[in-house]
């Protein structure tokens, strides 16, 4: 569980670094920590951060790309 949290707020920075929309395979390539993972994992947990609207999902042509939740509303 603790190790989750870890790599969820690994996560975070790295999409706080992209700056766009990014994919769960360049999530896991845009860190080498994350590279560890599997995509699985990776979007078992990205997905968790989505339900805590934290992150923001969007589909293109059928792929899912992730983002930073803007807190404007």
């Amino acid at each position: 569980q603790l190790e989750n949290e870890t790599i969820k707020g690994q996560i975070l920075s790295a999409l706080e670094i992209a700056d766009k929309p990014i994919s769960i395979s360049d999530i896991g390539k845009s860190d080498k920590d994350l590279a560890q993972y599997s995509n699985q994992k990776l979007t078992n947990l990205v997905t968790q951060l989505v339900k805590a609207h934290l992150v923001v999902r969007t589909e293109v042509k059928g792929k899912a790309y992730f983002a930073l939740a803007t807190t404007e509303e």
